[in-house]
């Protein structure tokens, strides 16, 4: 399920106000209170807010929106992505995939036959689970509702004693500053993989480059490769470091 454009703009006034009322919602968005509550009842739904007398709140993990909504956003960026990848990835025997839903678009679509998948994402678990020759691992942790995914000290402290071939993970944002996440947790979990894998790749399509985040993972340069479809004229001050190595399907085509 995704959010439609009215709830966007819902989403995005409760992270300004942290609270609002039903008549406020109805009146700047031109629509009828019956209306407001049925996108405030869905929006709980995701875990995104919590409704209170005649309105509702933001929750503070309202930044890690549900998997089942960011998969559905910017869908068509995130399979060209996938698709990229999926064409220049190393051998490996055991990946870590993370909880974004770019990495849930790519497992979808990747034979992973015979080989091992680490996941904090319950999602990708679950779906992978259904295949017979994958083996599926997921390290312990806190259990979230609106992210579907494991965190926490736990999940940090069992990846830690692992090592990976492979690592394939998305972000919130990057800039030639840094790689972003919007939660803390989320971003311990990626460093920590980050250090314990011998390849690493980002996948990030080309919405990622114009957005800001709280919280750094890491400089672009730590990761081996950045997959995405974003033109050369976006990714040029991430480009110009050191060390980072960008393959993009738009420079492919000529975009």
């Amino acid at each position: 399920m995704s959010l439609t454009g009215r709830q966007s703009e819902i989403l995005e006034y409760l992270k300004t106000n942290k609270h609002a009322k039903i008549h406020e919602l109805s009146k700047k968005l031109y629509c009828s209170d019956a209306t407001i509550r049925r996108d405030l009842s869905e929006m709980k739904k995701l875990g995104i807010l919590e409704r209170d007398h005649g309105g509702a709140i933001i929750l503070d993990t309202a930044d890690e929106v549900s998997i089942s909504v960011r998969y559905g956003q910017n869908a068509q960026d995130k399979k060209e992505v996938a698709m990229l990848t999926q064409r220049h990835l190393p051998d490996f025997k055991v990946a870590f995939f993370d909880n974004s839903s770019t990495s849930l678009t790519l497992a979808m679509n990747m034979n992973l036959d015979f080989r091992t998948v680490v996941t904090n994402g319950v999602m990708l678990a679950l779906e992978l689970a259904k295949r017979e020759d994958v083996t599926v691992i997921m390290p312990g942790g806190n259990l979230l509702y609106n992210t579907n995914s494991l965190t926490g000290a736990l999940a940090t402290r069992m990846l830690d004693d692992m090592h990976f071939d492979l690592m394939l993970a998305s972000c919130t944002a990057i800039s030639a500053d840094g790689v972003y996440e919007n939660s803390l947790n989320q971003s311990d979990i990626k460093r920590t993989v980050l250090k314990r894998s011998t390849n690493a790749a980002l996948l990030v399509d080309r919405t990622k480059f114009s957005l800001t985040a709280t919280h750094r993972t890491s400089s672009p340069a730590d990761f081996d490769v950045i997959f995405t479809n974003a033109p050369q004229s976006v990714t040029a001050p991430v480009r110009d470091i050191k060390g980072v190595r960008i393959i993009s399907s738009a420079k492919e085509k000529k975009a």
